[in-house]
């Protein structure tokens, strides 16, 4: 299988998807023009990891945001998550968010309970501005 490596712009975020190194990230944010259309490059990627001797995936999701359509498109990203844990693989899934966004941190809490796959949540603290004197 082919790496999939997204640049991440101002609405996209950037993608990494390696069936070798076991990783899949997604960063940055996510508000899409066509949520659907970029999604489904990265459906179509992890669907064909069913097709390969996978063992393991390590996933982590560092939204800086999330619009409606995009999260809805992360859920999709969930099952087929699950449909993957179902077929032997260890799905270990990071969701990095910053302390303060309780919005980005319930999300993960409900995708969690929508699709039981175990979501660790790591809180960010906020990148300290440098002042020069």
């Amino acid at each position: 299988m082919e790496k999939l490596h997204l640049l991440g712009t101002d609405n996209t975020p950037e993608v990494y998807l390696d069936s070798e190194r076991k990783k899949f990230t997604i960063q940055g944010n996510s508000c899409c023009s066509n949520a659907k259309k970029f999604y489904s490059k990265i459906l179509d990627q992890l669907d064909e990891l069913t097709q390969h001797s996978l063992d393991a995936l390590e996933c982590v999701f560092q939204y800086e945001k999330l619009a409606q359509a995009d999260l809805k498109m992360t859920l999709f990203l969930f099952h087929r998550l699950k449909s993957l844990a179902r077929d032997g693989v260890e799905i270990v899934v990071k969701w990095k968010v910053n302390a303060a966004d309780e919005l980005l941190k319930k999300i993960a809490f409900d995708l969690e309970y929508m699709t039981e796959i175990k979501i660790e949540v790591i809180e960010l603290k906020p990148k300290s501005a440098k002042i020069y004197s």
